[in-house]
């Protein structure tokens, strides 16, 4: 009678779910929201600087190339001057474009809010993954002798505090493909 060993059973996730191009690919939809809603308060105070300076640009540089461009034949006159001719306040206009500049606007592409962590950093991704779980379970145990601010630093910012959730978190935009 011969002997025959059973073919041993693969371990791990099935192959049909393994994507070695995107093994952890998700979109931060929190991010996103409060980008469009920076946008929002962007486009608002960009109205009102329209309306002060009476055009549609977004910086003082611009506005004052463009009141240059008006008066060609006066280039020698200060900046000061043309603003006088053309019957404007240069404090308020000035003023509004620093009120417009001290708003960011971020970008609002869905691609940018996107994380991808490439294949070859998923693994190392996971471990601080579970060490970050680990804090949490320990600090939701009401366990508050850890001083977890120091994380962050053992682990160069790979783990950081998620201030929305209150909770440990490894940081994706570490092991994404771009980060060096």
């Amino acid at each position: 009678m011969e002997l025959k060993a059973k073919p041993k059973a693969p371990k791990g996730r099935p192959k049909k779910y393994l994507n070695p191009e995107k093994a952890f690919e998700w979109f931060d939809e929190l991010a996103h929201a409060e980008a469009v809603q920076q946008v929002k308060l962007w486009q608002e105070q960009h109205e009102d600087t329209k309306r002060i300076t009476g055009s549609d640009f977004e910086t003082l540089e611009a506005f004052e190339q463009d009141l240059r461009d008006k008066y060609p034949e006066l280039s020698k006159l200060s900046i000061e001057q043309l603003y006088i001719m053309d019957g404007k306040d240069k404090g308020t206009i000035e003023g509004a474009f620093r009120d417009l500049k001290a708003i960011s606007k971020p970008s609002t592409d869905k691609d940018t809010y996107t994380v991808k962590i490439p294949a070859e950093k998923a693994n190392e991704y996971s471990w601080y993954l579970a060490i970050a779980e680990a804090f949490n379970n320990i600090r939701a145990e009401g366990n508050t002798n850890i001083n977890v601010a120091q994380l962050p630093n053992i682990t160069g910012n790979r783990i950081v505090l998620d201030v929305r959730a209150m909770k440990l978190v490894p940081n994706p935009y570490l092991f994404t493909q771009d980060y060096r």
